[in-house]
């Protein structure tokens, strides 16, 4: 699929694009989503694998990396670390409280 981001107005522009593509093998799906900003001419890639209760994400830019792993630890609880080349940390939990309700918290040290 492809996205555009865009302004109408006086004149038309478009702002972003990306376009995503997705393959499925067995049971787990691997995505992959090139990204681009026209307004500050950035660049990054975001490529997903998901199979069972766990999902990886990758995003990557020239000068910037991430690796987000999520793993569904029950029904309810949802555990999701993420790491960066700048050297930051964060583990998100995400706990459903029922009726299409949840609670998120972030843990992000020195934040």
């Amino acid at each position: 699929s492809i996205h555009l981001e865009a302004n109408a107005g006086d004149s038309f522009s478009v702002n972003k694009i990306e376009a995503t593509k997705g393959i499925d093998s067995d049971d787990s799906r691997i995505t992959v989503t090139p990204r681009y900003d026209l307004n500050t001419e950035e660049a990054d890639v975001v490529v997903a694998y998901a199979s069972g209760d766990t999902d990886i994400e990758v995003t990557a830019s020239r000068d910037a990396q991430s690796i987000k792993i999520s793993q569904q630890i029950d029904d309810e609880n949802r555990v999701s670390p993420t790491l960066a080349s700048s050297g930051d940390i964060s583990v998100e939990w995400e706990r459903k409280l029922g009726d299409d309700s949840s609670l998120t918290t972030t843990l992000t040290p020195n934040d």
